[in-house]
């Protein structure tokens, strides 16, 4: 139901024959995650994630689904090449949160190092702490720059603070990750794809503690294993739907208003609230939002952004602006993006989706007045022409004839 998005990560101590498991997430409208499939992998091999990956895809080939928009990995060479060849037309992203635990784990060391052997002393220092601080933040400054000249430049700082003292780490940090896959790290180039909101696949480490609490211990056979863990899946889905089911009854405060009516347990709560947010930057004065819109909210969250919802407020009525903004939700770029939708099965995929009464009678109106003002405008010269040569034919008469044209009926 939700294929944009695809995760993948393997957790460890599952069965007594210590094979790998692979967990393949997907994300949901309500941002909760659920399993799409999982495997024991005799290795990590590529031709091991090659094999997996293949059975997945035939899944989606079998369902005529549509396939992930965005994959996202650890920095596992195997598991990457295995996604390129299996997902060709995905983007393939890393997963930031690996990346930022493997920079603290790698560069750390150096600087607490370095301190004890200048201090004599075990144990860290304040200077420590806070030079290592700032080298962190640094990173984190370099992957969330907005722009590639931003990067370039954060990148120049970076190289011109740190160099030479911390070669090692700076070399560890631009030859491991920023050089080779600043595309599927960088926010720059990250933003570029429809991830939705999940650069990180920190949340399958919440479907590796489900599965392991239905385990209970590491020495099952894979039967066994599989029985344990298709009870948590069951669980899951029915925990999955009726999150599903209460928004679309409930409705927080916040989104009570008519303003967003006509989507209202069609979209969910979270599509909403990062509408809304982006609706109230339109007022924002300190700072005030960027007045170039880059298009970035659009392409990685496929929802309107601020100057999108700016344009629809000063260019229609309150009403019209309510239906625009359904449309940007359902529609952004083109086709209609599900990936925020409540699965509702007596209307899939808002097919049948309507406008508010008010507006569709108000359009239907106006529609037919204008059909027949036309209708009106083509007869009018027939009308005419029967009058008698040179004799101008008195109003009244030409009002009859009108009326005689409306009086006609309509087939």
């Amino acid at each position: 139901a939700y294929p944009d998005i695809l995760l993948l990560d393997c957790t460890y101590k599952t069965n007594k024959y210590g094979m790998p498991l692979l967990d393949m997430i997907g994300v949901d409208a309500c941002q909760k995650s659920f399993c799409i499939a999982f495997a024991f992998l005799s290795g990590e091999s590529e031709d091991d994630y090659g094999w997996a990956l293949d059975r997945l895809r035939s899944l989606y080939d079998h369902h005529c689904s549509k396939l992930p928009s965005v994959v996202l990995t650890d920095r596992c060479i195997a598991c990457m090449n295995a996604v390129a060849t299996s997902f060709p037309t995905s983007q393939s992203l890393l997963c930031l949160w690996h990346a930022n635990k493997a920079v603290l784990r790698h560069c750390l060391p150096a600087f607490t190092t370095r301190d004890v052997a200048s201090s004599r002393s075990s144990q860290p220092t304040d200077k420590t702490e806070e030079a290592w601080g700032e080298f962190y933040q640094f990173w984190h400054l370099i992957v969330s720059s907005p722009n590639e000249a931003c990067f370039k430049e954060r990148v120049a700082r970076f190289e011109q603070k740190y160099l030479p003292d911390h070669l090692h780490e700076v070399g560890y940090v631009m030859h491991t990750w920023l050089e080779p896959y600043k595309e599927k790290l960088v926010k720059a180039w990250v933003d570029q794809h429809a991830h939705f909101g999940n650069t990180a696949t920190s949340r399958v480490e919440g479907i590796h503690a489900l599965l392991k609490s239905h385990l209970k211990k590491s020495t099952l056979d894979l039967f066994e294993a599989w029985r344990a863990m298709k009870q948590a899946l069951l669980n899951q889905l029915s925990e999955l739907r009726s999150n599903q089911i209460r928004q679309q009854t409930r409705f927080p405060i916040e989104l009570s208003g008519s303003l967003y009516s006509a989507v209202r347990g069609w979209v969910s709560h979270e599509a909403l609230r990062k509408v809304e947010e982006q609706r109230r930057l339109i007022g924002k004065r300190d700072p005030p939002p960027s007045p170039i819109c880059t298009g970035t909210f659009k392409k990685s969250n496929g929802l309107p952004c601020v100057h999108t919802l700016k344009d629809l407020q000063e260019q229609a009525e309150f009403s019209s602006w309510i239906i625009s903004i359904h449309t940007g939700i359902c529609n952004v770029r083109g086709h209609h993006s599900y990936s925020w939708s409540l699965a509702n099965e007596s209307n899939r995929w808002l097919k049948h989706l309507q406008p508010p009464r008010k507006a569709r009678d108000e359009s239907l109106a106006r529609s037919r007045k204008s059909k027949r003002s036309r209708e009106l405008r083509q007869n009018a010269p027939s009308v005419a022409n029967s009058a008698i040569p040179g004799h101008r034919e008195p109003v009244l008469c030409v009002l009859r004839n009108y009326a005689g044209l409306l009086a006609q009926p309509r087939h």
